[in-house]
């Protein structure tokens, strides 16, 4: 078999994914449609995305959760992001999903979730069918109260 034989055979294979962290799969062409990433530039967008360390990472994730700032932006992000994996074969996805940092600037977080679930379902009507779960994490920094705030989040 040929290394290229090789790779279509991995692509058409059916696949899941255990640990996606569902803000981290909004890159900078999903942010460029969504409403809050309209008003940067490409050349910034791009810059977003350049970081050469954890710590530049941690600072392009925090940036990116800050644009979503309507349940409805969760929505149009799910949807995406559920095209995009079962484009590449995914069958199953269970996301980390942190609901403090959206908590914390005023979002209800009863309205997110359901806003993205919305957006997978609306991902499955145009053919994207992708089985989901949710795994509920905290931001580890903010220390035990937070985590017992996340639980009951959860």
């Amino acid at each position: 078999m040929t290394e290229r034989a090789g790779v279509e055979t991995v692509r058409q294979l059916a696949k899941i994914e255990l640990h996606v962290h569902f803000e981290g799969c909004i890159g900078p062409d999903l942010l460029a449609r969504m409403r809050a990433g309209r008003c940067m530039g490409r050349a910034e967008l791009d810059a977003l995305y350049s970081f050469e360390d954890f710590p530049g990472f941690l600072k392009a994730y925090s940036r990116v959760v800050a644009t979503l700032e309507r349940p409805e932006d969760f929505r149009e992000a799910a949807k995406f992001i559920a095209g995009r994996l079962v484009a590449g074969g995914v069958k199953y996805v269970e996301f980390t999903f942190t609901p403090l940092p959206h908590v914390r600037r005023g979002l209800e977080h009863g309205r997110v979730i359901e806003a993205t679930l919305m957006g997978l379902e609306d991902a499955g009507a145009a053919g994207a069918k992708l089985e989901a779960a949710f795994i509920y994490d905290t931001v580890r920094q903010w220390g035990a109260g937070a985590a017992e705030q996340s639980a009951r989040i959860a």
